[in-house]
Formats: C-alpha cells, sequence, structure tokens
C-alpha cells in the first residue's frame, strides 16, 4: 500500500477470473492525448473518455473526470494502460491525479524487492487491433469496485 500515490497491490487467491489483455505504456502521457476509462460505482460500469489536461513531473498529472472511478485505469486509443486516476476530482473544476504507467511500474518493482514476491504484468498488448468497443468488453471484466472494510473486534 502507498498512501501517497494511493496505490495498492491485492493478492488475489485461487483462480483469476480474468485474463488482463492490456499492458502499461512504455511512455508516459502527453498533454492533450486522448484516452478512455472504465469504473465501477454502486455496481454499475461507467464510461468516460478525454484528453489528458495537465502533464507533472515525477509521473503524476491530473484529468477531468466525473466521480466513482477512483482507482480506474486511463487507456490509451491502442488500448495501453497510460496510467491510474488516484482520487476522486477534489478541485472544483475537476481535475482529479492520474498516477502514470511509470510510477505504476516503479510502485510493483519496489513492492516486488521489498516482499520477495513476484507480480507478473502483461508484456503484450492485445487490444492494439481492436475497436473501442471491443476494448471496452475487454477491460471492463477487469474492473471491479473494491470496499475498505473496518476489523471487527
Amino acid at each position: 500500500l502507498d498512501t501517497v500515490l494511493n496505490i495498492a497491490i491485492l493478492k488475489v487467491n485461487g483462480e483469476v477470473p480474468f485474463k488482463i489483455s492490456h499492458r502499461i505504456s512504455p511512455e508516459d502521457p502527453k498533454i492533450g492525448q486522448a484516452f478512455f476509462t472504465l469504473g465501477i460505482d454502486e455496481g454499475l460500469v461507467l464510461y468516460e473518455e478525454g484528453n489528458l489536461n495537465s502533464a507533472g513531473r515525477n509521473g503524476i498529472g491530473k484529468v477531468k473526470v466525473g466521480g466513482g472511478i477512483s482507482g480506474a485505469p486511463l487507456i490509451s486509443e491502442k488500448g495501453q494502460i497510460l496510467g491510474m486516476i488516484a482520487d476522486q476530482p477534489m478541485e472544483e473544476n475537476g481535475m482529479t491525479r492520474v498516477i502514470y504507467g511509470s510510477q505504476i511500474k516503479n510502485f510493483v518493482s519496489n513492492w516486488q524487492e521489498q516482499n520477495d514476491m513476484k507480480v507478473e504484468l502483461p508484456q503484450r498488448n492485445k487490444l492494439f487491433y481492436s475497436d473501442r468497443e471491443d476494448q471496452i468488453a475487454k477491460v471492463s471484466t477487469c474492473i471491479f469496485e473494491i470496499e475498505e472494510k473496518s476489523p471487527t473486534t
């Protein structure tokens, strides 16, 4: 768990019910780059598209999105993961932080070293030649709503 970046690695026990068909982009996104994102709010899949509004330093930028998609991937037109929406919209203009793929890769790499465990990230992008509807269908199988539960005493 990284509370600054708002990223966590979840361990799945048993069989994983899906196969990830998209990889993290080898390059950080640029201002104006088009993306789409999928999230879940109250059990409903939410779709949004837009362009990167602000490219920051150190692998963090900003986009304008609606609520309910914190933790959702930012996916390029070529089906690569550009980053992850880190928070709910916090500013009056609807802007929210995006953690770029390079930061996600660094987090995973550091976590693997600290925990002596391996996380397999996809190396091939199987969404490159897919149209948007097919990309959405494949990505939506990997989107989950996760709730934090308080420990019981």
